[in-house]
């Protein structure tokens, strides 16, 4: 199963109206959303499942049982991605769009993708490249970790007590 969710707080027509293309040539996968609303544009999509949204146990059983995730590139999606060893498929928000009030996901796709388990798509057209490889890639290495990396929580630590000592 392909795990569909575009986070808590904002709905992500662009992402859900691409995977809904995607399912509809691809028929024989199962695909199951977890889409907030019908959306700013009311798109509602026809060729998976939906739900408006998860309760964090349910959330966190769809992340474990799926072949590979398919998600805006918000932390908390990333972080349970890594937890359950899935292949994640992210793309970034946009302003521009309207769909976040800044490209903090262009930032975090920068620093992020390229890892093992992490494909970005950065426009709807990568899409499908980017989750036929998180297919074909399977469960990520033992070496993607839920932890920070050790040398951003020194960046941050350090920046937090710039000038207090």
């Amino acid at each position: 199963m392909i795990f569909v969710t575009v986070g808590s707080q904002l709905p992500f027509d662009r992402l859900v109206g691409a995977m809904d293309r995607w399912v509809a040539a691809h028929p024989d996968t199962e695909v199951f959303g977890q889409i907030l609303t019908d959306g700013q544009s009311g798109f509602r999509p026809q060729h998976f499942r939906t739900v408006r949204s998860l309760a964090p146990a349910e959330f966190a059983s769809r992340c474990a049982a799926a072949r590979c995730i398919v998600s805006h590139a918000g932390t908390g999606v990333m972080i349970a991605a890594m937890t359950h060893r899935v292949p994640l498929v992210v793309l970034p928000r946009r302003s521009g769009t309207g769909e976040v009030r800044n490209d903090h996901q262009l930032d975090t796709v920068a620093h992020l993708g390229g890892r093992p388990g992490i494909f970005v798509a950065m426009t709807t057209a990568d899409l499908p490249d980017a989750l036929e490889a998180a297919l074909a890639e399977g469960a990520p290495s033992p070496e993607m970790k839920p932890e920070a990396d050790p040398d951003l929580i020194a960046r941050i630590r350090a920046e937090i007590f710039r000038g207090r000592r």
